[in-house]
């Protein structure tokens, strides 16, 4: 015989649903509609997302914004690897310290779900910073199908199996192509394309900047005299032709996939650390916390000419995003909004430090050197602040990252996850 409904289970059910839906809730609703709802192609796999320019677009008919909502958060090693995600797998390299002076640095796997780590996959010995600005890695991994490509912050480039974490293999930029450690270590992020991995090395003999094969990581070409620095390639498509982008010295050098010099350009500024944003069709912005402070370069017929040049966004280590004519981004510890035509400021705010930000949709998502997560509209009009929200404490110089509705922050030893989006339907 079934038993009988208790009188008050119906009521109790829809107080339940209807006084607050918790963080968790809200992640596995998430989770259960990604896919009908257009986040499911929201992987993070590599340095500034997909498209390598901190920029995300959702349907508007398929979400609904919310206040951001903790989900979990967790104590991990020290680092400043960006988060990537990729089908609800975290990627992330981080330290893991024996005692002052000595440990690891490792890949490690994890479920956004909930955080527990799957494997993890010691890659090199521990960088000490000698400025006690941080130890750890800096490079943020790269994902494809099978494989997970990271360089440590002392120059090993290593290719890890995405099923188990094994090591597949090992290239070491210091011993086979006479790389020398920069000061605060290897921050360049893989860039990979069809099968290649594609790295600014700064090695002798013409071995500047090379591209290596996904499979077994020989040297598949080798490019340019470059000293080892702190940007990453990019990859730009003008006309229907591919081009890598490397900003290096004071030098903006363009190559083929086959690794042909294509056109270089002398720099009003030198050694930036912000990476390169493309806009499209034809548009090269590059910033630098010096000199000139910011330019594009406008490429026609790989004839590089410069159409900007602006004092007033001088971005440090956080790169910029672009949106409808104008860049938003960092001149040093300020957050700015720039005319992308003139270079003319539109508005500026402080208090932010020297933080990053990443723009999904119309809005900015702009972390604070020291944790503070604020929402910001991405007009030119002016400063239109949505949200402020206390998500991290201490240093927090890592980009956000995006995925399926979610915020992804970490500081130098904690990540936390933040619910930003629920799919439209889902009432309220």
């Amino acid at each position: 015989m079934v038993n009988s409904i208790p009188s008050n289970f119906f009521l109790k059910v829809s107080i339940f649903f209807s006084s607050r839906i918790t963080s968790f809730l809200i992640f596995f609703l998430l989770i259960i509609f990604s896919f009908s709802y257009g986040f499911s192609q929201n992987n993070w796999d590599q340095f500034r997302g997909e498209s390598r320019n901190g920029r995300v677009n959702i349907p508007e008919s398929t979400m609904r914004w919310i206040d951001p909502v903790m989900l979990w958060n967790k104590e991990i090693g020290s680092g400043f690897s960006e988060v990537v995600i990729v089908d609800d797998m975290i990627y992330l390299m981080m330290a893991e310290k024996s005692d002052s002076i000595t440990g690891h640095e490792v890949l490690a796997a994890m479920n956004s779900l909930n955080g527990e780590i799957l494997w993890k996959t010691p890659v090199d010995t521990v960088f000490i910073d000698v400025d006690d600005w941080g130890d750890g890695p800096r490079s943020t991994p790269a994902v494809d199908d099978d494989a997970v490509f990271c360089l440590s912050a002392s120059g090993k480039l290593v290719a890890v199996a995405r099923s188990d974490g094994k090591v597949i293999w090992e290239v070491d930029f210091t011993k086979q192509y006479g790389s020398t450690i920069p000061r605060w270590g290897y921050s360049t992020s893989p860039l990979l394309f069809e099968d290649l991995v594609i790295m600014e090395v700064g090695g002798s003999d013409n071995h500047g900047f090379a591209a290596f094969s996904k499979t077994d990581g020989n040297l598949r070409w080798n490019a340019g005299n470059a000293n080892s620095a702190y940007n990453s390639p990019v990859m730009i498509k003008i006309n229907g032709k591919h081009q890598l982008i490397f900003a290096n010295g004071s030098t903006l050098n363009s190559l083929s996939t086959d690794g042909d010099s294509l056109w270089s350009y002398t720099m009003p500024i030198r050694s930036p650390m912000a990476l390169p944003l493309f806009i499209e069709p034809d548009l090269l912005f590059v910033s630098a916390a010096n000199d000139a402070g910011s330019f594009i370069v406008r490429i026609n017929d790989e004839v590089p000419e410069e159409v900007m040049r602006s004092s007033l966004m001088r971005n440090d280590w956080s790169s910029s995003c672009y949106r409808d004519g104008y860049i938003y981004g960092f001149n040093v510890a300020t957050l700015q909004c720039i005319d992308a035509t003139t270079g003319q400021r539109k508005w500026l705010k402080r208090g932010f430090g020297k933080g990053s930000l990443i723009l999904v949709n119309d809005r900015l998502f702009v972390l604070s050197d020291l944790g503070t997560l604020t929402v910001v509209e991405a007009t030119p009009e002016e400063y239109r602040e949505i949200s402020t929200t206390e998500v991290l404490e201490g240093r927090s110089w890592t980009a956000p990252s995006f995925s399926k509705g979610r915020l992804f922050l970490r500081n130098h030893t904690r990540l936390s996850i933040y619910q930003i989006m629920e799919p439209a339907d889902l009432g309220g």
